[in-house]
């Protein structure tokens, strides 16, 4: 029998040079499009609807926060959070614009939801390969690796 012994590193224990080589090597998962377009395509009909709306005011936002919220919401809700439309961070985004007018009616909604879009993505993607976000994607997958970077995989042994 042959006893083999091997150190592996959490992201967080790497040196910095070694973080670059898992920098270059893990690719973001996509999961994160599927779940900014379907915040983006329920926004847009929010704004849509706020739009078709004659109302203006007070009333549009007693409109907004009876009737169009909980039209597209996924949680019922006493008080409203922009995040709880879809349940995902993007929503707060997406929402913002919707936000500053409930707090002030006097004001328009204008909400590019294609440069908002535009936005989360490149921080989304500076987010996940900074030192933060791969420490954290490298804990919730249970990712190890060698001194030099490499990830370690149940194949390499």
């Amino acid at each position: 029998m042959i006893t083999v012994q091997i150190n592996l590193f959490t992201f967080d224990e790497l040196s910095d040079e070694a973080k670059d080589v898992v920098r270059t090597s893990l690719e973001q998962p996509d999961d994160f499009d599927s779940e900014i377009l379907e915040s983006k395509r329920i926004f847009k009909q929010i704004y849509s609807d706020i739009k078709e709306c004659k109302l203006k005011g007070g009333e549009l936002k007693d409109h907004i926060l009876s009737v169009i919220i909980p039209k597209y919401s996924k949680y019922p809700k006493a008080n409203f959070a922009p995040e709880q439309i879809n349940g995902v961070a993007w929503d707060y985004e997406f929402g913002q614009p919707m936000v500053d007018f409930l707090e002030n009616p006097s004001i328009p909604i204008e909400a590019d939801l294609d440069s908002i879009h535009k936005d989360i993505e490149r921080n989304e993607e500076e987010y996940f390969y900074s030192n933060a976000g791969l420490s954290g994607y490298c804990e919730a997958n249970e990712l190890y690796f060698f001194a030099d970077g490499e990830m370690f995989t149940q194949e390499i042994i």
